[in-house]
């Protein structure tokens, strides 16, 4: 193969938007992956505020079954393939694509107009009261020059209310600037 199949390319433009303002086209849906082969188990992970996901009803846990009428789970069709990334990777903003989850044994269907998404890398920073002291919380996605701040602020929050220990929950992160990780 020409190439492997962990390397990608971005254009100036793109990578600009992505690490310098935490910008990207899409819903504001982060998935949880188990497999990229059938049979495939997509979970909604993440909601971004304020997004197509969430104007559409997306919740955390649904579970991605068809997009614009293909079988999401078990396809594995090339051509079908092929237009479930579409669906997936919206290539402008302004496409529309029907999606159908499965939430609590019920089907939910919802029509998805990507946008040009900004996110929030650093979320849901809290004081968590424990037998042994507070605890700090938050939620860190990604090693953007947005979240610099984000993470100088809410060091400062969780400081300023008396956390003694820390929880960085990186679960959905992938990475990013180094000068950030330092």
């Amino acid at each position: 193969k020409p190439k492997d199949r962990y390397h990608f390319t971005y254009t100036t433009a793109e990578w600009d938007a992505i690490s310098l303002r935490s910008e990207d086209t899409g819903y504001g849906v982060t998935w949880s992956v188990n497999s990229l082969t059938a049979p495939r188990t997509w979970r909604v992970a993440i909601v971004e505020p304020g997004s197509p996901a969430a104007a559409a009803g997306l919740q955390r846990g649904d579970m991605l079954a068809t997009i614009d009428g293909v079988d999401f789970i078990n396809t594995n069709d090339r051509s079908q393939i092929d237009r479930t990334k579409a669906g997936l990777y919206p290539a402008t903003a302004g496409e529309s694509h029907t999606f159908t989850v499965q939430r609590n044994g019920a089907t939910v269907t919802a029509v998805l107009t990507s946008a040009v998404v900004t996110s929030t890398p650093v979320k849901n920073v809290k004081v968590i009261d424990t037998p042994t002291g507070k605890v700090g919380y938050l939620s860190f996605e990604d090693h953007n020059a947005v979240s610099e701040q984000q993470l100088i602020n809410a060091f400062t929050s969780l400081k300023s209310q008396g956390a003694t220990d820390l929880v960085v929950d990186m679960r959905y992160n992938g990475g990013g600037l180094l000068y950030v990780a330092s």
